[in-house]
This record gives structure tokens, C-alpha cells and sequence, in this order.
């Protein structure tokens, strides 16, 4: 897999938490970068400690220059869509890290300590953003990067409806997934829809976690054996209650979270039946099954943990216009209005399923709207 290579180092912020920042002409020679893949990005955290003042320095050898470099709070934006988010853990002290041809480097002395070989996770985007989306957050793969990666982690980003997917090998190398929302149906014939489900289920038989949304909670089910299809009820758009069930509060990462909690939600099909051997965790009024696990190592979510309302806003507007009644889009717009949703919990529930532990991101980078700005 071709994708963007970086390397930066980031220091102890400063007391205001203001970073400066720069963009290197070029890479170290060190660096043997191939010809990065248009639709293939590549996303590093890593931290040094190294003096009073907040630095980052990048270095790329793509062949052209970015557009520009602005930090807002949580993250870096780099020009069009290549997205770099460093979370400034206080605690940490880690080295810089290079990343060359998709391969992470051996362990790193810092001082006295050694840093391990940083943990890697890959998003599988099914869909590509409106222009909207893309221009303010990123874009699909960017938003859930923003929302569950911590320092010294790597996050790719492979667009799968496009047809690009990792090969057997870049499998093993992860060690978790996320399957994003799309406009498609989960349950079409689509040539990359077939294969997807067929890379779901080779994640499935190497227990490897995967946690899918929207459109992936659907094609998730019907991967390993579930039903999906259109939902009786039509559209399902707005902020929604979820319940969560008795089988949710067994779970690691169902703990300390309340009975109920809000979610956007943009859908109009649904999971009917869920594979052999899942437990439901969750339903709401209109939408049976709401969340779903497969063992220890799959969950399924049919709202959209990792959107913003203005996200909504905007898909009712442009994307769903024709499909929807004016009546539809003016009670999805309304329940907006009533209330927030629960973003700080659905960030912490699905970091806990991915990583295993309650994550130490600190309190002032917890996910926000003004996590990813695009001017």
C-alpha cells in the first residue's frame, strides 16, 4: 500500500497550549518514500519532549507542496484532506518516529526508556463525505481518526469503495478496524460491497477488532451472516435515544455508561436480524437493533458516534433533499435543536472496545466540534 508519508516530532506544549509550526521541503535521505496512491493517507501521533517551547516540524517527499498548515484544537490540518492529529498527553515523552513505506521502524531509545513499536489501526471508508464534510472535517476517515487515535498510534486510511482494500498481509499488521458510514446499500451486489464482506470475514476468523458504523454496522451483519435491508419506517435521521441492554453492561467498555444515550443517526436501512452467536446491546423506538457485538472483538453501531449536527444539517440540505419529505427534514432539524449528542461517551465506549482500556487522552483534547476546522 502507497501511502503519504510523515515524520514529525512534537514538543511539551506551552502553558497557552500554541503550537508553531513548519512544513520541511524535504524528507532525509533516509527516507525511501514511494509515489503515495491518490486516495491513500497515512496519519502518525508521536510526542518528544524536548524544551519550553511547542514545535512540529514534517517532513514528506510527495512531490508537491501542501497547501497550508493550521492547528485548531486536537490536531494539525495539512491542505487537502491529509489530516496529522497530535494529542498533547503531558505525561508522555516519546520520540520522533519515521515512517517509510508503510512500515514502522524498530523500538527507539528515548533516554533511558524504550518506546515500543506504536500499536496501528486502519479505516475502511465505504463512502466518500459530502463536499461540506470534507472541507471542515476531513472527510469520513479523518472525523473517526480525530475522535479515537492517541498519542503514538498510526492510522491509515484505505477507501475501500474505491477499491482499494489492505492486502492479507497489511491485515496482520493492524491491530484494530473501523468500517465507516456511506450512501450505499449494505445489502447490494456491488463488487466492492461482496469483497468487503469478505475482508470483514477474515478479519473476524483473526479476532482482530473491528468497530462499524452506519453502513458499516450493516454490511458487518451481513458478512457474518445477519440480514439488512430497507427499514419499514423509512428515514431515521436526527438525534435519537438509544437503550442499551443488559448484555451492553457486561461488556468492558459498557461500564460507567448511563441506560440511555443520544446519537445522530442517518439511515434508512437497518440491520433486520443479527448474525448467529451476536448479543443485541442496544434499540430505540424506530430502529430494532441499534448495536450489536460478535464476541470480544466486533461491535456494530447504526448511529453515528463520530458526526456533528452541522454534518446533518448539511446532508438534509444537499444529499437527502430529494429523498426525504419536507416534513421529515423539518422534525430531523428539530430534534436537533432539543438536545446534544452524547459525544464524549460514544468516544470513550468505542476507544474502550478498540483499545481494551480507558483511554488517558487529556480532558482538554476530549473530541469536540472544533476538533477538525478547515478555514
Amino acid at each position: 500500500m502507497a501511502c503519504r508519508r510523515l515524520l514529525h516530532t512534537c514538543a511539551k506544549s506551552s502553558p497557552s497550549g500554541l503550537l508553531s509550526g513548519r512544513i520541511a521541503p524535504a524528507a532525509p535521505k533516509s527516507l525511501a518514500c514511494k509515489a503515495p496512491a491518490p486516495t491513500s493517507r497515512l496519519f502518525s501521533s508521536n510526542l518528544g519532549a524536548s524544551g519550553s517551547g511547542a514545535s512540529l516540524g514534517f517532513s514528506s517527499r510527495l512531490g508537491s507542496r501542501f497547501d497550508s498548515l493550521r492547528f485548531s484544537r486536537g490536531g494539525w490540518i495539512i491542505s487537502r484532506q491529509s489530516v496529522v492529529r497530535i494529542a498533547l498527553d503531558h505525561s508522555m515523552a516519546m520520540g520522533s518516529s519515521v515512517v517509510a513505506n508503510g512500515d514502522v521502524g524498530p523500538t527507539q531509545a528515548v533516554g533511558a526508556e524504550t518506546v515500543a513499536k506504536p500499536r496501528r489501526f486502519a479505516v475502511l471508508t465505504t463512502g466518500h463525505a459530502a463536499e461540506y464534510c470534507v472541507n471542515k472535517y476531513g472527510g469520513y476517515g479523518p472525523m473517526f481518526i480525530t475522535m479515537l487515535s492517541d498519542p503514538g498510534e498510526i492510522w491509515d486510511e484505505y477507501f475501500v469503495v474505491d477499491g482499494q482494500f489492505p492486502s492479507l498481509e497489511e491485515l496482520q499488521k493492524y491491530d484494530g478496524f473501523v468500517v465507516t458510514g456511506s450512501r450505499h446499500d449494505a445489502h447490494a451486489d456491488e463488487e466492492w460491497i461482496e469483497r468487503l464482506c469478505g475482508v470483514l470475514q477474515r478479519i473476524h476468523e483473526m479476532k482482530k477488532k473491528s468497530l462499524c458504523v452506519c453502513f458499516g454496522h450493516q454490511v458487518v451483519s451481513r458478512a457474518l451472516g445477519g440480514k439488512t435491508g430497507r427499514a419499514s419506517v423509512g428515514w431515521e435521521v436526527g438525534l435519537r435515544d438509544v437503550c442499551l441492554t443488559d448484555a451492553f453492561f457486561s461488556k468492558s467498555y459498557g461500564a460507567g455508561m448511563p441506560p440511555k444515550l443520544k446519537v445522530l443517526e442517518v439511515h434508512r436501512d437497518q440491520v433486520s436480524e443479527i448474525p448467529p452467536g451476536a448479543e443485541l446491546l442496544a434499540s430505540s423506538e424506530r430502529t430494532g437493533v441499534e448495536m450489536f457485538s460478535v464476541g470480544e472483538h466486533v461491535l456494530a453501531i447504526q448511529g453515528h458516534p463520530e458526526f456533528y449536527d452541522d454534518v446533518v444539517v448539511d446532508l438534509l440540505d444537499g444529499r437527502l433533499a430529494p429523498m426525504m419529505t419536507k416534513e421529515e427534514i423539518m422534525l430531523a432539524k428539530e430534534s436537533l435543536q432539543k438536545a446534544r449528542a452524547d459525544q464524549k461517551s460514544w468516544q470513550q465506549l468505542c476507544k474502550d472496545f478498540l483499545k481494551g482500556s480507558r483511554s488517558s487522552t487529556p480532558e482538554h483534547l476530549v473530541y469536540s466540534r472544533e476538533a477538525l476546522t478547515v478555514g
